[in-house]
């Protein structure tokens, strides 16, 4: 068992090493933290009222330290109105709950989107300072111009102006809206307990006369996916002759338990010959199957590499064109693909 454990971790370094190794392949960054916003209605006079009575029920109990009662109330009236001053009472009972840091940390968020006050900005702050650094979360307020255009970072996706929490490092964001220029940059949040504010403006793509031919010379990926078949290959390869190796050890375990032996009863001697043979085959089929998977591989990558400068010979230059139309602009290609 210890050398089919020896034998993976080969195989993983020999991956690792042309670059496919599953356990770094697959790491995904964490997410950011971005709560829901709610539904944007007009409310009632009826709703205003019973946000006030819930509000000042809510303040009231929590002045008493009654913080379940005080965090019902309040939620009554985050659902009647919400809005940063019925948002930010529920983030403070919350707060002196204790009970659930994350869930705090999200509240405050919430507030900090629902367009508070200055005063209110000033507490709302403070909270995600606090809850933040206990949480190893900083935060960052994104914005555009159009600020209605759509945002990608850290996993998630929103319109308009938001607050989202992200951990200390660079986080790439993403800014896109039809009609304009695609935009991306880099926010850096510095340490948790901090914030950052990043607005991105957009530029408008016009289209005016028939500009000049740009000429586009055809892509060839042959070559870059031809060398990596090729590479890929030679480590299936070489991880296939430590497997054979280590069956080879394996049958010489199993010849040195064929015979009757003073050290061992029969029945423990004929237990460890059918382990050690059943390593030996299992080995001996892994080193088969990689030597297969590599041969295959690189001859693919040969292939590719020998094909690839053909198919870049027999291509003429492409020329694109963009000028206006009944529709506003149209593009059009001349040349042979």
């Amino acid at each position: 068992m210890n050398r089919l454990v020896k034998a993976a971790a080969v195989v993983a370094l020999a991956l690792g090493f042309v670059g496919l190794n599953p356990a770094t392949t697959d790491a995904r960054a964490p997410h950011g933290v971005l709560p829901d916003l709610p539904v944007k209605n007009t409310p009632s006079s009826g709703d205003t009222d019973r946000a006030k009575t819930a509000y000042a029920a809510a303040a009231k109990a929590f002045e008493r330290r009654r913080y379940p009662r005080a965090l019902k109330r309040a939620e009554e009236a985050f659902d009647a109105v919400p809005n940063a001053s019925t948002a930010l009472i529920r983030a403070t009972v919350l707060e002196a709950m204790a009970d659930n840091p994350r869930e705090t940390f999200e509240a405050f968020l919430l507030a900090s989107d629902l367009a508070p006050t200055d005063a209110e900005r000033a507490l709302i702050d403070a909270g995600l300072k606090e809850h933040g650094a206990a949480l190893g979360y900083g935060w960052a307020t994104v914005s555009s111009a159009p600020v209605r255009a759509a945002k990608r970072i850290a996993g998630q996706e929103f319109a308009g102006r938001r607050t989202i929490g992200l951990r200390p490092g660079a986080h790439r964001l993403e800014v896109v809206l039809d009609g304009y220029r695609q935009q991306a940059v880099e926010v850096v949040v510095d340490r948790a307990g901090q914030g950052v504010t990043e607005t991105v403006e957009l530029a408008k793509v016009t289209a005016t006369g028939w500009p000049r031919p740009v000429n586009v010379e055809p892509v060839d990926d042959n070559d870059t996916l031809g060398w990596a078949l090729v590479g890929v290959g030679g480590g299936l390869v070489a991880a296939g002759v430590v497997m054979q190796v280590l069956a080879a050890d394996a049958s010489d375990v199993a010849d040195s338990f064929a015979k009757p032996r003073d050290d061992f009863g029969d029945a423990v001697r004929r237990q460890r010959y059918d382990s050690a043979v059943g390593e030996m085959e299992t080995l001996d089929t892994v080193g088969y199957v990689l030597y297969g998977l590599g041969a295959a591989s690189a001859v693919t990558g040969v292939i590719l590499l020998v094909s690839g400068d053909d198919v870049t010979s027999s291509s003429d230059t492409v020329q694109v064109r963009v000028g206006p139309s009944a529709r506003g602009f149209s593009a059009s290609v001349v040349g042979r693909f």
